[in-house]
Parts: structure tokens; C-alpha cells; sequence
């Protein structure tokens, strides 16, 4: 069909066709914008309460720089019944990032927390502490008095062998002996 024949065609067609068409086509486009809008709505009302309660669950934990590149992987042990399992687990961060993740494995409260962490190596000299990996180090840690009570329950001494556990994955020394302080 040459460009002439196609106008001719074109010209032959009744206005008013081309007019419901054309009306047609605007009642859809709104309908589309109208459940559009309506579903950006539910969606934001539904979101905005999930952020702030997210954040909300956020506080307390750690801050955490994930920027850095100091990604630090370990296995965090837990008590499962009787027995010790473990979860591997990676952190950016520092000992209080470890019995964070430690604290979380086995269902211990927030009110529990890190007041002071000492790792020793046994045979330390010139009072300079070297790559603890691998060396035979004691563990001195103090936590809230609030972890007291975790220690009377049946599996407490469970609990000590899998923050011990937890400690030597996560710095690469061998725990000869760990001392927990109560602190209020």
C-alpha cells in the first residue's frame, strides 16, 4: 500500500470512531493511575510503622562499621540441648561484635553486656602482645552481674564452654583457662 492509499483509507474512517477511541484509551490510563497511586499508598502505610519498629529492635545492638574491610570469620558456639553446636558467622567489628553475635546464638537477653575483655599469652614477653593465633592465652572477661543468673540454670557451664569456644575461633588462640567477672 503506496503513502497516498493509506490517507485515502485513513480519511474514509467515521469521526466518530476515532472519538470513542480516543475515550477509551483515557478511561484506562486512569484507572491504571488511580490503582497505582492507591497501591504506592498501602505500600508506604504498610513500610513506614516496619522502618521505625526495625529501628526500634535495632537499639542496644552494636555499631557496626561495614565500610571497613576488616571482616573477621569465626565459628559462634551454642548450646543445643546437652551438646555444643556451632554457627558459622563473620563480623566487622571487635570483641563486642563477637559476644553480640555469641550473646544472640544462645538466647541471651540484652541486658547482658561486655564490660571488659583481657587476652593473655601465657609465656608473654618484653610485655608486648604478639599475634595471639595459634598460642596458648587465658581469657579474663567481664560481663553484667545480670549473666549471673544464666549461670545457675542447668546448662551454664555449657554456656561458659561455648563463650570459651567462641573466644578461640574468634582470635585464634587456645584458651588454657578463662576467668568470668561479674560486674554491676
Amino acid at each position: 500500500m503506496k503513502v497516498d492509499e493509506l490517507l485515502d483509507v485513513i480519511g474514509e474512517i467515521d469521526d466518530s470512531y476515532l472519538t470513542e477511541a480516543k475515550e477509551k484509551t483515557n478511561r484506562k490510563k486512569i484507572k491504571w493511575v488511580a490503582l497505582g497511586s492507591l497501591a504506592a499508598c498501602f505500600l508506604f502505610v504498610l513500610f513506614i510503622p516496619y522502618g521505625f519498629l526495625h529501628r526500634i529492635a535495632m537499639m542496644g545492638q552494636p555499631e557496626v562499621d561495614y565500610t571497613s574491610k576488616d571482616c573477621t570469620k569465626f565459628l559462634v558456639y551454642y548450646a543445643d540441648g546437652d551438646t555444643l553446636s556451632h554457627f558459622a558467622y563473620e563480623i566487622y567489628g571487635g570483641y563486642e561484635e563477637m559476644f553480640f553475635a555469641w550473646k544472640n546464638q544462645n538466647g541471651i537477653d540484652e541486658d547482658v553486656v561486655l564490660k571488659g575483655f583481657d587476652l593473655r599469652p601465657i609465656d608473654m614477653t618484653d610485655g608486648v602482645l604478639p599475634n595471639l593465633s595459634g598460642m596458648e592465652c587465658t581469657l579474663r572477661i567481664s560481663v553484667s552481674a545480670s549473666f549471673a543468673s544464666y549461670m545457675e540454670e542447668e546448662n551454664g557451664q555449657l554456656l561458659l564452654e561455648s563463650l570459651k569456644m567462641t573466644v578461640a575461633s574468634y582470635t585464634g588462640a587456645k584458651l588454657s583457662d578463662m576467668e568470668l567477672i561479674f560486674v554491676e
